[in-house]
């Protein structure tokens, strides 16, 4: 027992020695940066700290070597200029610094962007692809590596195949439509005027059907009574003889041979004038064309060596990415701290979900839509460029509601393609809204449900707001990517936004 006892008071002698050398350089620290030269005030006298007695809490918090309690003391001392402070250690410098640091790699992105967005496409690729190579590698014991070469072998193929069956007659309409266009402007204006509104679509105007003093209102009999009122025209009067040559009559008439001398000579100089600008601007306009076609040709190389190199890079990043996907995951796992990481990956998971099955389910999508009404309005029917004005539709959506315009373009091609008349048809038009309507149902009732399910968890008016900024602000592309960033802003202010807010409010009441 006397050991115990010895021990336990060595140690709270121990520990008073400490807590009073961390009170002497705390009161040293704080005279040294309050000391003032004009203050005439005598220091204050410390209170000698006993150690004997007992350590309690109200005894290490007015025991200040400075006459101040010691909390007071610590927060005067914390609010002094650090002295010795590295720059990176202040963090408003470093967050600074991370954001001008993002900049410059979006800047440079930008820049070599000939490059980065053919890596960019293999990244998406293999993200989107990533739960099909897991299920292959799981279903059929194929490691990672020869499912994403087999994966990328077959799709690159199918690309290849239609590429090379369905671009050509594709192209070909597409030609077309370009320069048939005027006349199917022109066509629609005569139908909404024939067929819709009731009245003739004349190419004579209003002068033509008044009648004329001579042919009359049928072109026939001349109207009596203009006939009448018009006056007879008068016989026109002989013109004087002309007069005559002073001299004699053959030496007038006889021709001057240095004049006509003159005359030839003044052709011949203008001919070979002539010639030779002629020959000039032949040679000029052949320069141009050879140079034009030289200059069509190396855009075109160089087109098409960008294209088979961006092949290249895509597929080489499709496979490597499709292969390295985890490790790519784990690498940029490093990067969260420790005290976030549970919470970050909770709400990058919610974020990965609704934006994988977003995509996923808008490409099966437009795949199946773009093949139905390819097929029904080319050969079912019977639209003009239906072939490309499906895939049209297909293409478009991607876009929520931007279909709808391939199907208005099918509609107005569809009647505008025929002649007012005995043989003209509705069904075209009715054909083409009927197939939209069977496309949009296979989509919102089979492929949805199945496929993206309640993904983004938006409602329609914020899908449509969504859109409609997203265009304004960048086109086509802001219309895409409209959907993804508006649920995972919405999954943010759930997870970070709402939960202070409530906070906030409650702290109020």
């Amino acid at each position: 027992m006397a050991k115990r006892k010895t021990s336990k008071t060595t140690r709270s002698k121990a520990k008073r020695t400490t807590r009073k050398k961390k009170a002497t350089a705390r009161a040293t620290s704080t005279r040294t940066s309050s000391t003032d030269d004009t203050s005439t005030e005598p220091p204050s006298e410390t209170t000698p700290i006993d150690e004997d007695a007992p350590v309690t809490a109200e005894s290490s918090t007015s025991a200040s070597p400075d006459g101040l309690p010691l909390d007071q003391s610590k927060s005067e001392t914390e609010t002094e200029p650090i002295v010795g402070v590295h720059l990176w250690q202040i963090r408003w410098v470093r967050d600074l610094f991370w954001v001008a640091l993002v900049l410059g790699v979006i800047s440079a992105a930008y820049l070599i962007r000939a490059v980065v967005v053919p890596v960019l496409i293999g990244l998406g690729l293999a993200y989107i692809a990533n739960p099909l190579i897991m299920w292959i590698q799981k279903k059929w014991k194929i490691n990672r590596l020869a499912s994403s070469l087999g994966l990328a072998i077959t799709t690159f193929g199918l690309a290849l195949i239609i590429l090379v069956f369905f671009l050509p007659p594709v192209f070909e309409q597409a030609v077309n439509l370009r320069q048939n266009f005027d006349k199917y402007v022109d066509s629609a204006a005569r139908f909404l005027n024939v067929n819709l509104v009731g009245e003739p679509d004349d190419d004579k105007s209003p002068e033509d059907d008044k009648t004329d003093s001579k042919t009359g209102p049928k072109g026939g009999q001349p109207d009596p009574d203009k006939a009448a009122s018009t006056p007879s025209p008068t016989p026109a009067t002989n013109p004087p003889p002309p007069q005559s040559t002073q001299g004699n009559p053959k030496q007038a008439n006889a021709p001057n041979p240095d004049a006509k001398k003159d005359d030839a000579d003044q052709n011949n100089a203008l001919s070979t004038a002539q010639l030779g600008k002629l020959a000039r601007s032949e040679w000029q306009s052949l320069g141009k064309i050879i140079l034009n076609s030289l200059d069509i040709g190396i855009q075109a190389v160089g087109l098409l060596t960008y294209l088979a190199g961006a092949v290249f890079i895509t597929a080489f990043c499709f496979v490597w990415f499709s292969w390295k996907f985890g490790g790519v995951i784990g690498w940029v796992d490093q990067f969260v701290p420790p005290q976030y990481r549970e919470r970050t990956l909770h709400i990058v998971g919610r974020m990965d979900r609704s934006i994988a099955a977003f995509v996923r389910g808008r490409i099966i999508q437009c795949i199946i839509m773009g093949v139905i009404l390819s097929v029904t309005w080319q050969w079912a029917a019977g639209i003009p460029y239906g072939l490309l004005l499906g895939l049209l539709a297909g293409f478009l959506n991607l876009v929520p509601f931007m279909a709808v315009l391939a199907c208005g373009a099918a509609v107005v091609l569809g009647l505008t393609s025929q002649t007012a008349g005995d043989d003209f048809s509705w069904w075209p038009a009715v054909g083409a809204i009927i197939f939209y309507s069977l496309a949009q149902g296979v989509d919102g009732w089979v492929v949805e449900p199945y496929v993206q399910g309640k993904a983004t968890d938006l409602d329609p008016l914020t899908v449509l707001l969504a859109v409609i900024f997203g265009g304004a602000l960048a086109g086509l592309f802001g219309m895409i990517l409209a959907i993804p960033i508006a649920a995972c802003l919405k999954i943010l202010t759930q997870e970070l936004v709402f939960p202070k807010l409530k906070q906030w409010i409650a702290a109020w009441q």
